[in-house]
């Protein structure tokens, strides 16, 4: 499981939140395989839908 800690930092004389990776991070295959359990479908599929999706936020949100 991944931990994020939220820090402040201080840049201009005002000050942003920035969140701060404290434990390890969970990879692709690790995704597809826990939702391979729960849903029965086949981890590379998950991990095609999975990879599709990061492009496709990628693009909607610039």
């Amino acid at each position: 499981m991944v931990f994020y800690k939220n820090i402040k930092i201080k840049v201009n004389g005002k000050w942003y939140l920035k969140s701060v990776l404290v434990d390890f991070a969970i990879t692709t295959g690790q995704v597809a395989k826990c939702v391979t359990v729960e849903s029965k479908v086949s981890p590379d599929d998950v991990r095609a839908v999975l990879t599709a999706l990061g492009g496709m936020m990628g693009n909607y949100m610039s």
